[in-house]
C-alpha cells in the first residue's frame, strides 16, 4: 500500500476528487454545489495564537472586535478557514491588519514566535510550546468542521477504506480533546 498525502486548499481537494485524482479528501464542506459526499468528523474552535511576550499573551479570552487593527498573519483568501475568519471579523465589525498571508500553519507560527503578531488556528494544529499562548476567541467564536470528502462515482479500494477507518478513529479522539471545559 502506498499512501501519498498532499496538503492542498479545500477547493483544490474538491477539484482533484471530482477529477478522480484523489481517493479521499480531508477538508471542510465544499462551498456551492458539489457531487462530492461530505462526512463531518468533529467541530473545532479556532484560537488566537501569540508569543509569550505579546501584549495579549495574558488574556484568558478575546472578543473578535478587540482584534480590530491588530497585526495578524493569516491564511490566504483561497482557504476556507480564511473565509470563515473573514465572515467572523465582518460580523464583529472588526478589520485586522493582515501583515502577511502564509499557506501553512508552521510558517505562520514561526512568524508569531519571532514578531509581535498574532495568528489564528485550531488549537489541535499547534504542538505544545512554552513560547506560545493560545487565546480562545468569542463574539463570534470562529468554528470549523473538518470532514472526509468522497467521490461516490469512484469506488474506494480496500486500502482506502482501511485508511478512512483510521481517520475516523483518530477524529473521535480529537473530538474528545477539542471539547472546552465549561
Amino acid at each position: 500500500v502506498k499512501v501519498l498525502i498532499e496538503e492542498l486548499p479545500a477547493d483544490a481537494i474538491a477539484s482533484e476528487l471530482e477529477a478522480g485524482r484523489l481517493d479521499i479528501g480531508v477538508a471542510y464542506r465544499p462551498e456551492g454545489a458539489s457531487a462530492l459526499r461530505f462526512e463531518p468528523l468533529f467541530n473545532e474552535e479556532l484560537v488566537l495564537v501569540v508569543s509569550a511576550s505579546h501584549p495579549l499573551a495574558g488574556r484568558r479570552r478575546i472578543r473578535m472586535i478587540e482584534l480590530h487593527r491588530e497585526p495578524l498573519v493569516m491564511l490566504p483568501a483561497g482557504f476556507s478557514t480564511r473565509r470563515i475568519l473573514d465572515e467572523c471579523f465582518q460580523a464583529a465589525g472588526a478589520a485586522p491588519e493582515v501583515v502577511a498571508e502564509m499557506n501553512t500553519i508552521a510558517a505562520m507560527l514561526g512568524m508569531v514566535a519571532r514578531m509581535n503578531v498574532g495568528a489564528i488556528a485550531a488549537a489541535s494544529a499547534i504542538a505544545p510550546d512554552p513560547g506560545l499562548r493560545l487565546i480562545p476567541m468569542e463574539n463570534p467564536t470562529p468554528m470549523r468542521t473538518p470532514g472526509l470528502l468522497f467521490n461516490n462515482a469512484h469506488p474506494q479500494s480496500r486500502a482506502c477504506r482501511a485508511f478512512v477507518a483510521l481517520l475516523r478513529r483518530r477524529a473521535l479522539g480529537q473530538a474528545a480533546l477539542s471539547v472546552s471545559p465549561a
